[in-house]
């Protein structure tokens, strides 16, 4: 577990893994859930660190997952191992490489 700093507030969350690619033309990432699964209703926190330490976050959101797809069909819940489309409520998509947690508080 790890605590971010989101905005000015301290997230609780987890590690599921990184953005794998960004599909802008239709508002979607791909996301390899390496460590922790989630679900279609849960909150996430998508950051991807910057390449010079002491420089502000290159992307920090806190997005509401609206939909996943797994091999272009809808699912509910993403299992440790699988890579899904997830679209979220962000209106700027995550860079690849990004890593995204579950909120857990």
């Amino acid at each position: 577990m790890a605590t971010l700093n989101v905005n000015g507030r301290e997230i609780s969350a987890t590690e599921i893994g990184p953005v794998t690619h960004v599909f802008s033309s239709i508002g979607v990432f791909a996301v390899k859930a390496r460590h922790h699964g989630f679900y279609s209703s849960d909150q996430l926190v998508i950051f991807k660190e910057p390449s010079i330490k002491g420089d502000p976050a290159v992307y920090c959101a806190c997005c509401q997952v609206k939909s996943i797809q797994l091999n272009r069909q809808p699912i509910t819940e993403v299992t440790r191992g699988q890579e899904v489309g997830v679209k979220t409520n962000c209106v700027l998509l995550p860079p690849n490489n990004a890593q995204v947690f579950l909120v857990t508080n």
